[in-house]
């Protein structure tokens, strides 16, 4: 409905722009310092995006609503770097894709409501030095993450909520390594983790609350190493599950917080995790059978 190619320094405002069999917004070829305000964009293509940012760099989109209803919303692939989404509304509809694909360096999402309830809210893979502050990340789905990094280092999530009450809230894996979360709420359910890691190195959240009210809260897995997680709470009521749960993972460190699970155990540390420290931190169960610390194995 809207391409530029190789565009540069236009302005599309309080506009409509919608195609109901292709991609709505594509912006490529170097279309630069752009700006989309006020606007809505659709998709209705099998696979298609609402607004693509192909190979294209400090474009503003702003205070607009874009909807993927059979693909992504919103996609900034890998030639897309220093762009700015504000102030906007990404939603699909569509089982398996994502609000919002990061690909791209460098890119900033701020104030931005995003959300599948059918697969991840947004997804970076294979990028870097990505900021998304202020805003909402929300899926609903088992095996999908509210926030999802796969290969994605040196990210930077702050002030956010990333809620899926069915699955993940943030999920790292595959080489997600320096990656930072601040001041943020992550939020599970049953069968999910509020903050899941794996395959993954030197990742850090601080001053934030992880909950999850029917399972695990942080779940450091397999080759989950030299995670830190400071000036945090880490809050569940589950029996059989632990706040922070570590599997096969070695050298992360808690500090300053606080783990809290009344029907099971605070803290697990299992079979195959070594040189993990807790430090400053306060460890709370009302269990029986359980174990505010618990070392297994």
């Amino acid at each position: 409905a809207l391409y530029l190619l190789g565009a540069d320094s236009n302005t599309l405002t309080a506009s409509y722009i919608s195609n109901l069999s292709g991609h709505g917004a594509y912006l490529d070829g170097g279309s630069d310092d752009n700006a989309i305000d006020r606007s809505s964009m659709v998709s209705n293509g099998a696979g298609l995006v609402a607004l693509i940012l192909g190979d294209s760099a400090r474009n503003a989109v702003s205070r607009s609503y874009i909807l993927g209803l059979a693909g992504d919303a919103v996609n900034l692939n890998a030639g897309a770097v220093y762009n700015t989404i504000s102030q906007s509304t990404m939603v699909s509809v569509a089982a398996g894709y994502n609000a919002l694909g990061l690909y791209g360096a460098s890119n900033t999402v701020t104030g931005s409501y995003v959300q599948n309830l059918a697969g991840h809210g947004a997804e970076l893979s294979l990028t870097a030095y990505n900021t998304i502050s202020q805003s909402t990340m929300v899926s609903n789905v088992a095996g999908y993450g509210a926030l999802y990094l796969n290969d994605s280092d040196s990210n930077t999530v702050t002030g956010c909520l990333m809620v899926n009450p069915a699955g993940y809230g943030a999920f790292l894996e595959s080489g997600s390594d320096l990656n930072t979360v601040t001041l943020s709420t992550l939020s599970a359910g049953v069968g999910g983790y509020a903050f899941y890691i794996n395959g993954s190195a030197s990742n850090t959240v601080t001053a934030s609350y992880i909950r999850n009210p029917a399972g695990a809260g942080a779940f450091l897995d397999t080759g989950a190493i030299y995670t830190v997680i400071s000036l945090s709470t880490m809050a569940v009521d589950a029996a059989g599950a632990a706040a922070i749960y570590f599997g096969n993972a070695d050298s992360n460190t808690v500090t300053g917080s606080l783990a809290l699970n009344p029907s099971g155990n605070a803290v697990f540390l299992d079979s195959g995790s070594e040189d993990n420290a807790v430090s400053q931190s306060t460890m709370v169960t009302a269990s029986a059978s359980d174990s505010a610390l618990r070392l297994f194995g």
